[in-house]
């Protein structure tokens, strides 16, 4: 599963977790760190992408404009940036 953080209170921004069924518990698999505060998560239907809207992008600005950040899933692996 994946989890978008606001990165202003300690967290490091979007996480890729495993979540036991059996035992409910959570397991940190990849934490991806590009933006700041991705609050919004979107995997459209086919399953292959998701898309995390940032309240800041990866580059730093005065104006502090947020980004939408696409990523590629691969089920055999984590989560990773498109080539």
């Amino acid at each position: 599963m994946y989890a978008g953080t606001f990165s202003n209170k300690g967290s490091k921004g979007l996480y890729m977790l495993n979540l036991d069924q059996a035992t409910g518990k959570l397991t940190e698999l990849e934490t991806v760190a590009d933006g700041k505060s991705p609050d919004y998560l979107e995997i459209p239907p086919t399953g292959k992408n998701l898309y995390a809207v940032y309240d800041e992008g990866a580059t730093p600005s005065p104006e502090r404009e947020g980004a939408v950040m696409a990523y590629q899933i691969n089920p055999k692996t984590v989560l990773y940036p498109p080539s």
